[in-house]
């Protein structure tokens, strides 16, 4: 197979990805685009399983404010990263 239709071969496999629609996993329902937000901010109809199962969602929450913590406290010395951390966690509503 020559670079030209390797080439050609890649473009239309592209074509054919970038056209396919892509579907939510089994057992998902589809909803109808451009519907209300739920309280995760993902849109309905969205398949990312965060807003079907509330506790991967807490999971992620819990793994975001960890990652918060620790840049904190690379950043400064003890007392000032807990006063820090004391703060982040009051702004958050």
């Amino acid at each position: 197979m020559s670079d030209s239709e390797r080439e050609r071969a890649r473009q239309e496999a592209m074509k054919l990805w970038t056209a396919t629609p892509r579907q939510p996993p089994a057992g998902v329902k589809k909803k109808p685009a451009g519907g209300q937000e739920d309280v995760s901010g993902h849109p309905e109809g969205c398949a990312c399983g965060l807003h079907l199962f509330p506790s991967l969602f807490e999971m992620a929450e819990k793994r975001k404010l960890a990652r918060q913590k620790k840049e904190i406290t690379m950043k400064l010395p003890p007392r000032q990263a807990a006063e820090e951390i004391d703060r982040y966690l009051k702004s958050i509503p």
